[in-house]
């Protein structure tokens, strides 16, 4: 039975409670949803602090708090206040609750709690549980000087009814993210065995341990190593999209050589260009060594090419330049030592291509193929710290631009 409050705050609830509607239904990242919910809470009840705990389930079923989410001070007085999240380790969960007693009561008693704030007369906390499809979603706890009047516990209650089914939906779309990266590890387990023993055939044979080939033989075998190396790369992209719209991306960062990557990249598109008749020019200044992950640089330079190759004509020309940016030009962050360097930057000019010009025929299919390329470069390429652009030129020319902070000085 919904408890009645005043006509003052009854519409100060109802338009509080569409204005979150209306950001739950158009935001899909949890940090909007997060900050509206706090800021709705700081304008209905006028406390002076609002605190999110969002809660997880461990294998023994237990409900823990795992984030601890609240607005962070505006740095200046022209911006405004961001969210910040807080990933609560067993250890800082247990810390938190253990200073506020009434945290615990709430969770236990799944109803609101309102108090004195441990070791303190001044502050009064309120904890709303936030319970929906039958779970504790997590807990809004709101602090204030004064007593909470029945009125705000009423609306901070009925707030986080609305919040707690927000929580779910934000629960259950990351536990699908979740299921779907397992599938794709296990996935991935089941055919990297069989691509690898295809790869390492071919490998063989085209080496001549099996007997001498005939050129059409031969070309027969590298088109299908050709063939093979894309499924190959092709789980990979997906994995790594997996992982990372699940905070599972992980760099593996060690000092490389740039012109060996981009050796490497043109060997494994050397037929793809072949067929399409493209010509690939290299102006790579004598460069120091980088600090990167060789496999995913790698991966981007495989992606530009790709990415340019499906717009080319035959006969097109692409070029590759690298430079780095001057010692001194960019101040060194000392918070980020792995990446205290120069930058390193990467340009692709090729053709200009329009890929809205065929979107139900299989070039359509290849545009949208090579934007997902293009897409998964520009994650991997934020992930090492730098930017991506594309830049049109005249005469019929774009250039991809890269500038990533990991040359070693």
């Amino acid at each position: 039975m919904t408890t009645p409050i005043s006509t003052e705050y009854e519409g100060k609830l109802s338009a509080g409670l569409a204005r979150l509607a209306r950001v739950i239904n158009t935001e899909s990242e949890p940090e909007p949803i997060y900050e509206a919910i706090l800021r709705e809470a700081q304008s209905l009840v006028a406390c002076e602090q609002a605190h999110l705990y969002i809660y997880g389930y461990g294998l023994d079923g237990q409900a823990h708090p795992s984030f601890l989410v609240n607005l962070a001070a505006a740095e200046s007085t022209t911006s405004a206040p961001s969210v910040r999240v807080e990933v609560l380790s067993a250890e800082r969960a247990a810390c938190l609750m253990a200073e506020e007693e009434l945290l615990v009561r709430a969770v236990a008693l799944r109803e609101t709690v309102t108090g004195l704030v441990k070791g303190s007369q001044e502050k009064t906390l309120g904890v709303f549980p936030l319970e929906a499809r039958g779970r504790l979603q997590g807990l809004l706890a709101l602090r204030q000087t004064r007593c909470l009047v029945d009125d705000e516990i009423t609306v901070g209650a009925r707030l986080g009814e609305l919040a707690a089914t927000a929580l779910a939906l934000l629960a259950s779309q990351r536990h699908q993210q979740e299921s779907e990266v397992r599938f794709l590890s296990r996935l991935a387990h089941e055919l990297r065995s069989p691509l690898n023993a295809i790869n390492g055939y071919l490998d063989l044979s085209l080496s001549g341990v099996g007997g001498e080939l005939s050129e059409q033989q031969r070309e027969f075998m590298q088109r299908a190593r050709v063939g093979s190396e894309y499924l190959y790369a092709l789980l990979e992209d997906l994995l790594l999209l997996g992982r990372a719209n699940t905070g599972q991306l992980r760099l593996r960062k060690q000092v490389t050589h740039l012109s060996e990557l981009v050796t490497n990249a043109l060997e494994d598109l050397e037929l793809t260009l072949e067929d399409a008749e493209i010509q690939v020019s290299t102006q790579l200044a004598d460069l120091p060594p980088i600090y990167a992950d060789p496999i995913r640089l790698q991966q981007v330079l495989r992606n530009f090419f790709s990415y340019l190759v499906a717009q080319a004509r035959p006969q097109d020309q692409l070029l590759l330049l690298a430079s780095v940016e001057a010692e001194g030009e960019t101040p060194i962050e000392e918070d980020r030592p792995e990446e205290n360097g120069r930058w390193l930057h990467l340009e692709l000019e090729g053709p200009l291509g329009d890929h809205q010009e065929t979107q139900e025929s299989e070039k359509g299919v290849l545009a949208s193929e090579t934007l997902r390329a293009l897409a998964i470069a520009r994650l991997i390429i934020e992930q090492h710290g730098g930017v991506l652009a594309q830049e049109e030129r005249a005469g019929g020319r774009c250039a991809l631009l890269a500038r990533l902070p990991i040359v070693l000085s």
